[in-house]
């Protein structure tokens, strides 16, 4: 697979379901990793009505604000990425420089108190405007959702089967703390940064 196809899978990954990826990565084309992530955003905010239950007053204030926070996050977890490249390849000089060592190193200890600084905005959004029982399917929801986003990964990374890559509970799913959004921003780097990733 062509690295722009691989990018534009891994995309899909991140924000569809397996059988939605394996129709939406068929020959992408100009400018489809773009329509495709749009598309699959479209998606996931449809389930994710369905799922919560919301109406259309509910909807239109839930919806952009965790949509706002879905965007940051990715942008966090590509800089936490970067942050980590950087610090391996310090780490592979033959000299490794202290100061820039330092200077990384604090970089990804602020990457990760803004990664929980956004997670706790999610908490807050949705205690904001969903009910008791919409906030409960919300994390049903984040959960199963995330599974199936881990178990695309992993077949992208080797073919693993569901259940079978690491770091995944004993149900098959990935493992997550109590809550909303990616994984804590402490867990190894994949792509777009499932931490949570």
């Amino acid at each position: 697979m062509r690295s722009g196809c691989m990018m534009a899978a891994v995309v899909l990954a991140c924000t569809a379901t397996a059988a939605t990826a394996q129709q939406m990565m068929q020959g992408p084309g100009p400018g489809g990793q773009v329509n495709a992530s749009k598309r699959v955003e479209e998606i996931k905010i449809g389930r994710m009505t369905e799922a919560l239950k919301l109406d259309e007053k509910t909807a239109a204030k839930f919806i952009p604000a965790v949509t706002t926070l879905d965007d940051q996050r990715r942008t966090l977890m590509g800089e936490r990425r970067q942050h980590l490249f950087e610090l391996r390849k310090q780490l592979e000089a033959q000299r490794p420089d202290e100061g820039k060592l330092a200077a990384i190193l604090e970089k990804l200890r602020k990457n990760e108190q803004d990664q929980m600084a956004t997670r706790d905005k999610e908490h807050a959004a949705a205690k904001a405007h969903l009910t008791v029982e919409q906030q409960a399917r919300y994390v049903i929801f984040q959960m199963e959702f995330n599974r199936e986003v881990r178990g695309i990964i992993d077949d992208m990374r080797g073919g693993r089967g569901p259940g079978k890559g690491p770091g995944r509970g004993p149900g098959g799913g990935a493992e997550m703390g109590p809550g909303m959004g990616g994984g804590r921003p402490g867990s190894p780097p994949g792509p777009a940064g499932t931490g949570q990733n």
